[in-house]
């Protein structure tokens, strides 16, 4: 029940928001390389161009040299500037002793340049464009970057609308089903089958179903809840008056004052029972139920009760309390609790039980007797540790179990606690 109740409080994350940021991230990345390949490919064609250009302008003039030699014209003089090695040249060429096509960086400016083998078979010969000869792609590059930005601009709207569409698709189904879920109480009518789609629509019916098993268990519980306050409280009523009166008889034998007894004994048992299974049953404790207690009070007269109960038995209880402690809790908890954890030490361990009271924390050890070495945590005590582990749940109080190789160990700590809202049946 606790761990149900954190994770109703506990903070999860928006599966709307998560799909929202998942297409825009999405968006940005497909965007970014779509600008980059734009970009890129605008590079390329400029590249190619003015390769394509320097490379006609050199196979011409090695195709003219051997006709005219050094007569040959050099290329367009309006758009390159030629130079040989053998020649005068600017400085700046003399790093380039290789053929290959080449971009110069000289201050604010780039310049394109091929060079080549002379013809003639001695140095090098370099076709550099003029200065700004090499942007006549300017005009094409503006056009071009208008056409990518209103396709790109698009394209980018296109996604986006696509992405919230697809979002609103699946966020809108879910978050109906959400609000579908939080109606599903006894309270609210049943669950209304609306999805459109075959797989939500399998959701909500299993919703549906689950509600209607619900209510039906639930049903179930609240009339045995109702019956068995009344049923078995009427009964044990006219036990104990019964009982009563045979007590008050004096023609009773021996053997028959003792059976009174046990009878006393039955029926208190079973009405504490009752009340106890009745309060865990209910969905709230009202506040008239609690009763402030003296702990150690109520622990030495279970203990001393408990004691003559088993005088019989070789396991003997001492017990050492150092507390004045007042615990705020239905009177039939705290007596269960503490009858439960006794008897069970009495009846499955040997030698001595020691019980300890530390203010608001009751320690209770015993040693194992040799049929019990081998038990488990959980089945060592049968059912008596199931009730006191629904009771401290529900209480709040917290259960320490220690199961050790010879002694078996339990704590409990009485903590003081309202309930200020409705608790969940366990």
């Amino acid at each position: 029940m606790a761990k149900a109740t954190d994770s109703k409080h506990k903070v999860y994350p928006s599966l709307y928001r998560k799909l929202v940021l998942t297409f825009s991230v999405l968006t940005l990345v497909l965007v970014s390389i779509f600008w980059t390949v734009i970009y890129k490919a605008e590079e390329q064609m400029e590249i190619i161009s003015l390769h394509h250009w320097l490379d006609t302008e050199a196979k011409r003039y090695q195709r003219d040299y051997v006709f005219f030699g050094e007569e040959t014209i050099p290329p367009n003089t309006a758009e390159f500037s030629s130079y040989w090695s053998e020649r005068p040249h600017p400085a700046w060429l003399n790093s380039y002793q290789k053929p290959g096509y080449f971009k110069h960086f000289i201050e604010n400016d780039d310049k394109h340049l091929v060079a080549i083998e002379h013809p003639s078979g001695v140095g090098y010969y370099y076709i550099v464009f003029n200065d700004h000869a090499d942007d006549y792609l300017d005009d094409y590059e503006d056009s071009l970057h208008l056409y990518t930005l209103l396709l790109g601009g698009v394209a980018t709207l296109l996604t986006l609308c696509y992405g919230l569409y697809f979002v609103r698709l699946l966020a809108k189904p879910l978050s109906q089903i959400e609000e579908k879920i939080e109606r599903l109480t006894p309270d609210n009518p049943g669950v209304t089958v609306t999805a459109r789609y075959k797989e939500l629509r399998r959701i909500e019916e299993s919703l549906l179903q689950s509600q209607l098993t619900t209510d039906a268990y639930f049903k179930r519980e609240q009339e045995f809840h109702q019956f068995a306050s009344h049923e078995l409280r009427t009964p044990l009523m006219v036990m104990s008056g019964s009982i009563e009166l045979l007590a008050r008889m004096d023609v009773l034998p021996t053997v028959g004052q003792k059976a009174v007894v046990r009878l006393q004994q039955a029926s208190h048992d079973m009405e504490l029972m009752t009340d106890t299974l009745l309060l865990l049953g209910v969905e709230q404790i009202e506040p008239h139920h609690y009763q402030s207690q003296s702990l150690p009070l109520a622990l030495e007269k279970q203990a001393h009760w408990l004691s003559s109960l088993f005088s019989r038995h070789q396991t003997a209880l001492t017990l050492t309390s150092n507390s004045q402690y007042t615990v705020n809790a239905p009177t039939s908890f705290v007596t269960v609790v503490i009858n439960n954890l006794i008897k069970n030490a009495l009846e499955h361990g040997s030698g001595t039980v020691d019980i300890t009271l530390n203010n608001d924390t009751l320690n209770i050890q015993n040693v194992k007797a040799a049929n019990e070495s081998e038990c488990s945590q959980s089945n060592s005590y049968g059912y008596g540790l199931v009730i006191i582990h629904r009771i401290c749940e529900r209480m709040g109080w917290i259960l320490d179990i220690k199961n050790g190789p010879d002694h078996f160990i339990v704590s409990v700590k009485f903590t003081n606690r309202i309930e200020q809202e409705p608790i969940g049946l366990v």
